[in-house]
């Protein structure tokens, strides 16, 4: 069920968003709104003294600049493994928002296509499912825990409306 419902707000956000950022954006004067679609991955372990594997997913990116280069970040993704122990799977929805300060790199220095170099605290949840979690005298199959990450990227504009993420690092 958890997995239903990640998947439902993520076609939510696909269909809504475009049309919210054209209407905000004509009528707010924000001066960036961009939406990032993302391939992830990312290395954990399932005890301490054990080896590592890697979940990876898809991911949607949103992000709003208000004044001078500060303004907000908005991200959601679901990761998965299978196999993290013998007959075990890990599936996870991340979801968390924050501030990010973009700096758009002078023309100067950037060349022909416009770089934009962003730094972002993002804070939020984790849910995990479809395993089995520890728990004081018993095992869940599902959790949800406090998330945050820091960390940031460099996007490239190819087009006026259409542009690369070269990297992200959180």
């Amino acid at each position: 069920m958890p997995g239903k419902i990640g998947y439902s707000l993520l076609a939510a956000v696909l269909f809504v968003a475009p049309s919210a950022m054209r209407a905000q954006t004509s009528h707010a004067g924000l001066s960036d709104v961009n939406l990032a679609f993302t391939a992830n991955g990312e290395r954990a372990q399932v005890a301490p003294n054990d080896c590592c594997f890697w979940l990876g997913g898809p991911g949607i990116d949103f992000g709003m600049t208000f004044w001078h280069g500060f303004g907000v970040a908005a991200e959601l993704l679901g990761d998965r493994a299978s196999s993290i122990a013998p007959g075990l799977d890990l599936s996870k929805m991340d979801y968390w928002a924050g501030p990010r300060y973009t700096w758009h790199v002078p023309r100067a220095v950037r060349g022909r296509h416009p770089i934009d170099i962003f730094g972002q605290a993002l804070f939020g949840g984790v849910h995990a499912y479809n395993t089995i979690i520890p728990v004081p005298g018993r095992t869940e199959s599902s959790a949800n825990a406090f998330a945050m990450e820091a960390g940031g990227g460099v996007d490239l504009r190819l087009l006026p409306h259409l542009g690369f993420r070269v990297i992200q690092a959180d």
